[in-house]
């Protein structure tokens, strides 16, 4: 599925209530085991931010009365363009690796 903005937004509020998920029942969760998930969680929302800060960007530039020939939004679209194929890769790497049920097992979620 392509990274449109709100599927970026989206992913970011899912790692967001995730994280405060784990730090909320803290005490219910193996510390070893919490804090690499989180740590994970951290990395994801890097990247997530990385790419919406380039959208944050486009919108402004878009709106701003730039000189006549300005490379500014195509440098930005490329610049974002870039950070959304590490975000992919990110991704895949969560879901080629398993990830999520590894998550589950670490955090004593399986039965």
């Amino acid at each position: 599925q392509k990274l449109s903005d709100d599927n970026i937004h989206d992913l970011r509020v899912a790692i967001r209530r995730l994280t405060e998920t784990l730090r909320v029942f803290e005490p219910a969760f193996p510390p070893k085991e919490t804090r690499r998930v989180r740590k994970q969680l951290r990395r994801l929302m890097k990247i997530t931010g990385a790419v919406r800060e380039f959208d944050i960007a486009i919108e402004m530039a878009a709106a701003a009365p730039l000189p006549p020939g300005s490379t500014l939004i195509e440098t930005l679209r490329n610049q974002r363009a870039r950070e959304a194929r590490r975000l992919e890769e990110a991704v895949r790497r969560v879901y080629r690796r398993d990830t999520t049920s590894r998550w589950r097992e670490d955090l004593l979620l399986t039965t």
